[in-house]
Order: structure tokens, then C-alpha cells, then sequence
């Protein structure tokens, strides 16, 4: 690799335990990781590639073709899982091809993140910022890393955190040092640094120089080119095959959406990512609003045994997301605990309720002991007057305080720092 003057920038991968077999399946004319490195390697100006592992693990075995000399395995003394990543992994999975936009902000760079263990790597190889990077993305364009990194080099002071808007799996992010550490003290997610925040108000960071612009095709593409979930691994296949050896070492993030745009057809199938159940269709609301005060919905609750068929066989594509709601609120089905339960029973891979809360703390309670990842809150006000008006009752004050349980009382009870996330909502 070259080394250029100005900041020290190393490539950051942590290579978590889950991900090791994966890693090493067969990809292009070396592995998955191999790929990944190979790529990486032709990225300019890097000092040096990082496989960062858990200190209780062996060191990420390397593909023959690797140059040794330029990756360099390091075992860190704070576990990759951090306390905070249940919560960033939960923040992204209902909006997996987006490179932002996950609740709080996500962005797919916080998916690999792990901010302790890589302000270490740094400081042990006397860099001031990180290329981060997942070992699962083998399709990373080397030029737009190479941009990235010149971007930050060109302003280190302002440009302390630089960004694209490629698709997940495409290009990594700089993120300096002091960035890490602040990312860390404050629980937030790099998707914080981008995401509106009403008390520091800002121009949306991608029209200023932190973000590396990007061909419209490739910033409007649909697609994870991760190695990640058994749809995204068929993709990556197909582009494979589509490709050959050769070419597939060659392709640059236009080529890689342009292999892949016939194929995107057949990723959600024969199972979408996405998926709304109604277990019933009862609301303890009656407003305007509300279809159910215009017309009968005569639909009985869907029986637990249905809803275990059925959540079964969604989890047979492990990144599968559930959202229970549809014109219905499942806590108000005669055994939402069991529905719940059953959901959790089956592995979907993330389980989000659709609700007006209204409903005693008893309930608030079972609610965060059982396996729910977001919890949206159908508010639609911001005045007691408004929710009257549109919700035919007048529990706006009720609602606000079973919401503000949940956030108080969601690490307590639940035990999941940061989980479930509760989001309140309101009509457009």
C-alpha cells in the first residue's frame, strides 16, 4: 500500500465470531474475506488493513493470496459487542438497503461498529482515524474508499467523520479518533452525527463536504452488496456468476449495481424482508382517524397455533423483520403475551408492534419482558385537543405517560440497554 503524507488512517474490520464461516466460504477466486482484503488493498493512501477479533478468540484465518504484510490481526480487550450494538443492529433491520435512515438515525456504518475496541486499534497503530469497514462487504470499491480517505485528509479538522451515500456493502466511512470516544461516552451511533437534531439544528450533512458524492444511480439503488443474510448472499452470487473471477476483482460500485439491478427482482422472494401480520383487528380508539369508526371490521383474532405456522415460516429467511399491526392493535388481541412469545419462539430476526398503548403499566411491563424490538406508538397529536379530535378519546396525557414508562423502565425491566426502541408516530 502507499503511504501518503498527512494523517494516519488505518482500515478498520472487526471480525465477530458470527461471522466467521461465512467469511470463509469461497468467493471470486479466493474467499469472502480474501475478496474483501484484496479489494481493500488496492485502496490508496491506507497505512494498514486491521482485522480487529475478541482477545477469546483465535485470529480470522488469511486466504493465501493476502499479503501478509499488509493486514494485521489484532485481539482487543473490549468485546466487539458492545453493550450498545443490540441496539444499533435493532435500529437497522427495517431498513437494510438504505446506507441511513434507521430509527435514531442508523446508518449501515453502524453495523460493523464497535467504538472502544477500534479507538484501540488505533492508538496501537499510532493512527488518527479508521477506514471502517465490515469483512463481509467483498464488493467494496477501492476508489471510493481511496475518496473517502482523501476527503479527510484534505481538512482533518472539519472533515473528522466523511461519508457516501453508496448502498450497504459499497464504501466505508472515516471516523477520527476523538469521534470514537465521544460515539462511546454519549451511547449514540455514527448515524447520530448525521441525523436532525432539534436543539443543535444543521444543514443536512450531505450536501457539505463530509460526503463523497456519488453517481445518482448508485445512491438510489436498492440493494446490500453484504455477504451477510442468505437473500443478500444470492445477489452477491448471482453477480458472481454474471461476472467470473476476473471481472468480479474489477468492478467498481456503478458496475456493481448495474450487474445487479436484473436481479433484484428475485430478492425478496420467495420471502420478502418485510412483513406486517394482523393478528386481529381491534383498536381502543374510535376517531376519525381510525378506519374502524367508519366501517365493521368483522375479522376474528388470529388463533396463537396460525401465528406460530406463520412466524415460522418466515424465519426460515433469518432476516426476516415482522412488524405486528396492520389496521388492528395487537395488544388488544385476547392473547397478544402468547402471540409475542411465539414470535420470539420462532427467531424472526426482529419484531416490531404497531399500538395506541393504551393499556395499564401491568401491560407496560409483560411488554418489555418479552422479545420486541421497536415499539411504535400511534400518537398522531402533540396537543390533548388534537388526539381528542382525532382518536375519539381523550387520552393524550395517558398515552404520554405510558410512553415515558417505557423509555424510564425499558433497560430495568427488559434488561437490553437501548431496547426496545419506542417510537411515537404521528399521520401524514
Amino acid at each position: 500500500m502507499i503511504r501518503s503524507a498527512g494523517p494516519r488512517i488505518v482500515a478498520l474490520l472487526p471480525v465477530r465470531r458470527a461471522q466467521r464461516s461465512a467469511l470463509a466460504e469461497p468467493f471470486g477466486n479466493t474467499t469472502v474475506l480474501g475478496h474483501t482484503l484484496s479489494r481493500l488493498s488496492r485502496c490508496k493512501g491506507l497505512d494498514r488493513i486491521v482485522l480487529l477479533h475478541d482477545q477469546d478468540d483465535d485470529p480470522p484465518p488469511l486466504p493465501d493470496s493476502i499479503d501478509t504484510q499488509r493486514v494485521h490481526r489484532q485481539a482487543t480487550s473490549d468485546p466487539l459487542d458492545d453493550a450498545r450494538r443490540p441496539e444499533r443492529l435493532a435500529a437497522r433491520r427495517w431498513t437494510p438497503t438504505a446506507w441511513r435512515g434507521g430509527l435514531g438515525g442508523a446508518t449501515c456504518y453502524d453495523e460493523p461498529l464497535a467504538p472502544v475496541a477500534m479507538a484501540e486499534a488505533l492508538d496501537a497503530h499510532h493512527a488518527s482515524a479508521g477506514l471502517v469497514i465490515s469483512p463481509d462487504w467483498p464488493l467494496v470499491d477501492p476508489d471510493l474508499c481511496t475518496a473517502v480517505r482523501e476527503r479527510h485528509r484534505e481538512n482533518p479538522e472539519s472533515n473528522k467523520f466523511v461519508f457516501t451515500q453508496a448502498p450497504p456493502g459499497l464504501a466505508g466511512c472515516v471516523i477520527e479518533r476523538s469521534l470514537l470516544t465521544q460515539l462511546h461516552e454519549n451511547g449514540a451511533m455514527v448515524g447520530t452525527l448525521l441525523d436532525y437534531q432539534p436543539h443543535l439544528p444543521q444543514g443536512d450533512p450531505i450536501a457539505k463536504d463530509p460526503c463523497v458524492q456519488v453517481d445518482p444511480a448508485i445512491r438510489s439503488a436498492q440493494l446490500r452488496a453484504t455477504y451477510d443474510a442468505p437473500r443478500w448472499q444470492r445477489l452477491l452470487r448471482r453477480i458472481e456468476r454474471a461476472m467470473g473471477p476476473k471481472d468480479l476483482s474489477k468492478l467498481d460500485a456503478a458496475a456493481v449495481v448495474d450487474t445487479a439491478r436484473p436481479a433484484l427482482g428475485h430478492v425478496h422472494r420467495p420471502l420478502p424482508q418485510q412483513v406486517t401480520v394482523e393478528v386481529n383487528a381491534d383498536r381502543a380508539v374510535n376517531g376519525p382517524i381510525v378506519p374502524q369508526a367508519h366501517t365493521a371490521l368483522n375479522r376474528e383474532p388470529m388463533p396463537v397455533d396460525r401465528a406460530r405456522r406463520l412466524f415460522d415460516q418466515l424465519a426460515s429467511e433469518p432476516d426476516v423483520a415482522v412488524t405486528l399491526g396492520g389496521l388492528g392493535d395487537p395488544l388488544q388481541h385476547p392473547e397478544w403475551e402468547r402471540i409475542l412469545q411465539t414470535a420470539g419462539e420462532a427467531g424472526l430476526n426482529g419484531v416490531h408492534v404497531e399500538t395506541d398503548l393504551l393499556v395499564d403499566q401491568p401491560t407496560l411491563q409483560r411488554l418489555l419482558e418479552l422479545p420486541v424490538d421497536v415499539i411504535s406508538v400511534r400518537l398522531n397529536a402533540d396537543t390533548a385537543e388534537t388526539y381528542r379530535e382525532l382518536m375519539g378519546r381523550d387520552d393524550f396525557q395517558r398515552v404520554l405517560k405510558n410512553i415515558e414508562w417505557l423509555l424510564n423502565n425499558r433497560s430495568r425491566v427488559g434488561g437490553r440497554r437501548g431496547l426496545p426502541w419506542v417510537v411515537p408516530r404521528m399521520v401524514k
